[in-house]
């Protein structure tokens, strides 16, 4: 089951839940289902395969609160709680997602957990004495599709879904299927990330809320700047547009070629918040960034209503001086990785654009992989990218092992 959502801060005044994903108790049968293209709840608790936490109540929207809310209603108005959602990845407030994968299943009573021993961290919180609810609309998976997307909010939309995953299994005398033991996070592969930003004099308007536009920065012309050529154009731009600082994109890549790889990442998370602050939560550092790339943007150009006396113009001055330019002009950031820490491609993207503007040096990273410490010089300058520039691309699995059998919108 899946869902595409832009986090616009779009406001429900009836839904208020915020119910955080959590691993769902597995079943030989059928009535688990995975949605695919969804947006995840802004927060979640990552957990070993087969653990069931609570959900709990907060004030704060999400996503996947909106869906629980919704499936509750089309088993019949049953309560939200025995519906269970289980998404492949945590995304924070304001980051949007265009492609992720949750599973979702309903129990028939209330859910009692085990909790005669306390140590056994694996079964004591399994649902017990709980029986799984057939699926609504008589089991017809384009119905409950349609009916989905005509409740949720238009932030949200569920774009397939697919019975649990299952393997061919086979007798002496017949074929038959079993469902997979699938978990849509600890079965991903990898997960694709795109971060956008722009410079300029002037930011985009229609594109405010899914692009970190940098005030004050303009584009360098020059595409291989030197020593030289550096404080060259910082004091042209002084003498043309005040304190405007200066953005060298081969500076920027540069420094994204160090990413890549198989690193510890310690000096790139962000710190841990909560019950994981207080619990003293240890997560593996360590994490494989199989590519990086930055591109340009070819959309800069800007038509207005296509009039033919308006012409194509672009945003921005295009400045007095021929080393920087302040005309708009967007970046993508996308990263693919095996695993992310918390914030930690907000604070690779926002050390990328610290570098492209030479406030810190190719080595200042290197010594950070190396270390796992940022040094203070460095750290200064140093921003974690806002969120909402940040989107989840895509999550992909095993296709030899894990094979969905998507059913998708069909409107005729």
């Amino acid at each position: 089951f899946g869902w595409s959502a832009a986090n616009d801060g779009y406001n429900d005044s009836d839904d208020e839940d915020n119910d955080e994903f959590s691993a769902s108790n597995k079943s030989a049968e059928l009535e688990e289902f995975a949605l695919s293209n969804i947006k995840v709840s802004r927060r979640s608790r990552r957990n070993r395969r087969g653990i069931y936490i609570p959900k709990t109540s907060s004030k704060v929207r999400s996503v996947e609160g909106v869906i629980r809310k919704n499936l509750a209603k089309l088993y019949g108005n049953i309560d939200e709680s025995l519906v269970q959602i289980e998404g492949c990845s945590r995304t924070d407030r304001g980051v949007h997602a265009r492609s992720l994968i949750c599973t979702f299943l309903c129990h028939s009573s209330a859910i009692k957990t085990k909790s005669e021993n306390p140590d056994d961290t694996v079964n004591n919180n399994k649902p017990v004495g709980t029986t799984l609810k057939p699926l609504p609309c008589g089991q017809d998976l384009g119905k409950i599709l349609f009916c989905l997307n005509r409740m949720l909010p238009p932030d949200v939309r569920i774009m397939g879904i697919s019975a649990i995953p299952s393997s061919d299994k086979s007798t002496s005398t017949t074929k038959y299927k079993i469902p997979l033991n699938f978990h849509p996070s600890l079965d991903t592969q990898s997960k694709t990330y795109q971060y956008t930003f722009s410079v300029g004099d002037i930011h985009d308007p229609m594109r405010w809320r899914h692009v970190w536009h940098l005030d004050g920065v303009r584009q360098a012309r020059k595409k291989k700047p030197t020593r030289n050529n550096i404080e060259h154009d910082e004091i042209k731009s002084k003498e043309n547009s005040g304190k405007k600082n200066i953005f060298y994109p081969e500076l920027a890549q540069n420094v994204a070629k160090e990413f890549l790889g198989v690193h510890n990442f310690t000096a790139f998370k962000g710190a841990f918040r909560g019950s994981e602050r207080k619990n003293g939560k240890v997560v593996n550092p360590i994490c494989h960034i199989h590519n990086l790339t930055i591109s340009q943007d070819i959309k800069d150009t800007v038509n207005v209503l296509n009039h033919p006396l308006s012409g194509s113009f672009y945003m921005g001055d295009e400045g007095n001086s021929d080393e920087i330019d302040g005309r708009l002009v967007t970046y993508t950031v996308e990263i693919i990785g095996d695993r992310f820490m918390y914030k930690m491609v907000r604070m690779i993207v926002g050390c990328i654009i610290a570098a492209g503007l030479n406030k810190i040096s190719q080595a200042d990273v290197q010594k950070a992989i190396q270390t796992g410490v940022m040094e203070d010089h460095a750290k200064k300058h140093i921003t974690c990218a806002p969120a909402q520039g940040l989107l989840l691309r895509y999550v992909s699995y095993d296709k030899d092992m894990i094979d969905f059998n998507w059913v998708t919108c069909n409107l005729e």
